[in-house]
């Protein structure tokens, strides 16, 4: 096959199997595929995950705590704590054989590949996988990429030879803090094996020089190509969304014409479920055009017609808390030294019974009403009721 990649994990699974050109040029450009803020955060969590299925411990003996990883802070909470024990609470409740934090070799499918699981229960007659998410964008269990070669791997090195009688598979999604992720799919094996000979073929075609880019909202989310804005294919993409002509914009430049978007007027139901669906790659694609002309402002590159300035300055702090508790409270009386503020409907709840807190939230709490927004049409909250189906109820 000649050349050969560097180690991906599976959590790049959409980029591996959507655009093929893209591991050999991440390679090829040495590019560091950096976790960032979020990705450090959720490493964090796994760890306490881990800690307590390997030595049984609760996750309430690390609030307080100040964790950190790869130059990410995070304070152990109580909400941390209560998400970490649902999760433990509902792998307790499946039975079979544990194994924790397993890496995977995943070479039958994708040459030179490695994952590691978070969780594998092997029961009498179905296998199942288990993967703690902590971020915010929800994600689904249902034809999940990085769960089906989690599975495969896991079948591989633990269920083919020990097991073979077990054909079935529960692919888990543990995801607290986005409403609508997370989920359980079932698949069988020959279903699971059929999605394996896809991945084999895909492998061989990332390996072709002439493999193509295939950019997307999945694919190009994490991708450090896209990230560093060196990826054509993900520039173009995103632009030929919101401008009809991208050959215009430079004789717009010359003649001041403001940016001509997409046209809405006319713009299809179709057009406009694509844009919208892509609305987080678009958001991504500005963010780091932003954050790539501050920088170059910032050591003297060309940014025509913008400069840096000092933007607003942030919440001013005490330097020292306690030094400043210990001044303050000389000069002023408590009541003017201190301030008072209410616990919060979600505190009350933590620190009465649940008698209570029902009889208070009946005369007293307010929840609201959630607004409507779009999301995929495999998210698994329900679809709202339109008007005109209430309409025909009256």
């Amino acid at each position: 096959m000649g050349r050969s990649h560097a180690r991906l994990a599976p959590s790049s699974a959409s980029r591996w199997l959507r655009c093929p050109a893209s591991v050999q040029f991440i390679e090829d450009e040495g590019i560091e595929d950096e976790g960032g803020t979020a990705a450090n955060t959720g490493s964090i969590l796994h760890g306490v995950c881990e800690d307590c299925l390997r030595n049984s411990v609760s996750p309430y003996a690390f609030v307080g705590d100040t964790m950190e990883y790869e130059g990410t802070t995070l304070e152990f909470s109580d909400l941390h704590a209560d998400e970490i024990q649902k999760g433990l609470d509902y792998i307790d409740e499946i039975p079979g054989r544990l194994f924790i934090e397993k890496r995977l070799d995943l070479g039958r499918w994708m040459p030179g590949q490695f994952g590691t699981m978070d969780v594998g229960i092997i029961g009498q007659k179905r296998v199942t996988i288990f993967d703690w998410k902590w971020g915010y964008i929800p994600v689904q269990a249902v034809d999940n990429d990085q769960m089906r070669i989690y599975a495969l791997g896991f079948w591989d090195k633990y269920v083919r030879k020990q097991y073979p009688h077990i054909r079935k598979f529960r692919l888990i999604i543990w995801q607290p803090f986005a409403p609508g992720g997370g989920g359980e799919w079932d698949i069988d094996l020959d279903d699971l094996l059929d999605f394996g000979d896809q991945l084999i073929k895909i492998a061989k075609t990332t390996y072709r020089k002439d493999a193509p880019f295939v950019p997307g909202d999945k694919q190009c989310a994490y991708c450090p190509a896209a990230k560093n804005l060196v990826c054509e294919a993900y520039k173009k993409f995103t632009l030929d969304m919101l401008i009809d002509d991208e050959d215009a914009i430079d004789e717009e430049i010359e003649m001041g014409i403001p940016l001509r978007m997409a046209n809405t007027k006319h713009m299809s139901p179709e057009r406009r479920s694509h844009i919208l669906q892509h609305r987080s790659m678009i958001n991504k694609f500005l963010d780091r055009l932003a954050a790539e002309e501050l920088d170059d402002a910032l050591k003297g590159r060309p940014t025509p017609g913008r400069k840096a300035v000092d933007g607003r300055s942030p919440a001013r702090k005490y330097t020292d808390k306690e030094e400043a508790e210990r001044e303050i409270t000389l000069i002023l009386p408590d009541e003017e030294a201190y301030t008072r503020k209410l616990i919060s409907p979600t505190q009350l709840e933590k620190v009465v019974s649940e008698k209570t807190y029902r009889r208070l939230e009946k005369r007293l709490i307010d929840r609201g009403e959630p607004k409507p927004v779009m999301v995929p049409v495999g998210d698994r909250r329900p679809a709202k009721q339109t008007l005109l189906a209430e309409l025909d109820e009256d």
